[in-house]
This record gives structure tokens, C-alpha cells and sequence, in this order.
């Protein structure tokens, strides 16, 4: 049976797997495919064919897929997530390839406001990224970049009253504080990255919409 699974760093991959196969045998293969050695960090939702995935429910590792599956859905489409994020003091990512995927799944929630965080802490956030994919500041420019993709969060997500003032304040704290970082390695930047966003309320926290049940009496 074929399965879509979308991936943390935006790939979205097809995985064969049996008729019969269960939730473990897919997270099995794609960690495979990624080569993800510790599987225990990670689990898979089902996609229901949305892009990006709505996280409708969590895949049950021990149960068959096709049973955990509307037999409307024409494509089985899943996503690999973090399932349980790492916490201090001991943030046990000294494995680069998990370290890299949990990296990715913070960044995740930071662009689509599900980790809110205060602006400074953004900017440092920010900042730590900038030093992980570029290395050594070089330029303002590829900053700017960045900054762009975090306008979204900042004024169209949870906080719409900021303005153009407050973000040039925070484009201008990120390049500081990027250029002060100088020539920390990539792993550092990551590991400093994971334990401030650790720090924050909403992080590793799962979101579900609740429905209230009314009943009634006669």
C-alpha cells in the first residue's frame, strides 16, 4: 500500500508498506528512509489529505493502518512529528540526525505561532537559526529574509497590533544579536536554539480543538 508522509523538512515522500501493516511498520520505514536510528522521539498523524497537514489524530503504533482509516480516504497522507520533545537539563540530542528533525519541528511551530514566544526571545530564536543555516554573519540581507517569514507570526497570527516601527526594532535586535554570535558552530547554535525555546509555555504542547457537550434534561 502506498503512503504519502510529509516530512519536517517539507518533503513529502511516498512509502510502500503491507496491506496489514501497522503504525509501527510505517514510523519504522520512514525513520528508515531518514535514517533515524531512535525512533522514540517521533510518531506520525494522519494528514487527511490536507496540505499543510491538519493534525487530525495521532497514528496508534500498534494498530493496523487500514483500521485507523476512513475507507473514503483515497490516499493514505501522513506527517511525521515530534511526538516528545527534548527537555533540560538532560536534552538528550546529541544524535545530529534528531537534533536536526527536532530543530526542524520547533522552527515549525515557531512559523505558524503554535510556540509563542516574547519579541526579544524571538529575535534571539532568530538569531540562533540564522547562525545554523548561514554560519557567521555576512550580510543584513539574508537576515532580512528571515525577519520576513517571521511577520506572519508576529502581526498576522497572535500579535496584530504590532507595526512597521516594531518590526524594523525587531529585525534590528535579530541582525545584532546575529552578528554577536560570530563563529559558533552550527550544532552549538541548534543546542542553544532547543533549550531557549524550551523555555517557553506552549513548547512540545499538542493543540486539539474541544467541543463543550451539552445535555439536556427532562
Amino acid at each position: 500500500m502506498e503512503c504519502k508522509c510529509l516530512f519536517l523538512d517539507g518533503k513529502d515522500v511516498s512509502i510502500t508498506v503491507k496491506k496489514d501493516a501497522t503504525g509501527a511498520d510505517l514510523l519504522a520505514s520512514v525513520c528508515r528512509y531518514l535514517a533515524i536510528g531512535n525512533k522514540q522521539p517521533f510518531g506520525l498523524v494522519h494528514r487527511g489529505g490536507a496540505h499543510p497537514p491538519t493534525y487530525n489524530w495521532w497514528v496508534r503504533l500498534d494498530k493496523e493502518l487500514r483500521k485507523q482509516i476512513s475507507g473514503k480516504c483515497k490516499i493514505w497522507a501522513f506527517a511525521l512529528v515530534l511526538k516528545f520533545y527534548p527537555l533540560p537539563p538532560k536534552m538528550n540530542v546529541n544524535e545530529d540526525i534528531v537534533r536536526f528533525h527536532s530543530v526542524l519541528q520547533v522552527r515549525q511551530d515557531l512559523l505558524t505561532g503554535k510556540l509563542k514566544c516574547p519579541t526579544h526571545t524571538l529575535s534571539l530564536l532568530a538569531s540562533y537559526w540564522l547562525q545554523s543555516e548561514y554560519g557567521e554573519w555576512t550580510s543584513d540581507q539574508v537576515d532580512r529574509q528571515l525577519a520576513e517569514e517571521f511577520r506572519y507570526v508576529r502581526r498576522g497570527k497572535y500579535n496584530s497590533s504590532q507595526n512597521n516601527e516594531s518590526d524594523v526594532d525587531f529585525e534590528q535586535q535579530m541582525v545584532e544579536l546575529h552578528r554577536c554570535l560570530g563563529s559558533m558552530t552550527p550544532a552549538i547554535a541548534d543546542k542553544h536554539f532547543l533549550r531557549l525555546a524550551a523555555s517557553l509555555a506552549t513548547y512540545g504542547v499538542h493543540f486539539y480543538p474541544a467541543f463543550e457537550l451539552v445535555t439536556t434534561h427532562g
